[in-house]
């Protein structure tokens, strides 16, 4: 859910074994965290992100999964 604590599930469905990087990003667009090159195989999955470590505000989480990149929203509370 938005806004959001810290930890929630990102969930992907890929049609065949692909590598899923991510990136947050805070609102000046600069690199907070990063998850890079972790490869998940056909199907249906659930990773837990946790963004525990990062102050309340706005974050952008970028999402690259083979040619597809996705772009959302976070915000954080506490």
């Amino acid at each position: 859910p938005n806004p959001n604590n810290g930890t929630f599930n990102l969930f992907l469905n890929l049609s065949e074994t692909q590598e899923v990087n991510w990136t947050v990003r805070n609102m000046a667009g600069q690199v907070v965290e990063t998850f890079d090159g972790t490869s998940f195989r056909e199907g249906a999955h659930t990773v837990k992100l946790s963004l525990k470590d990062l102050s309340a505000g706005l974050y952008f989480l970028e999402i690259n999964q083979g040619n597809n990149r996705y772009l959302k929203k976070v915000m954080l509370t506490r």
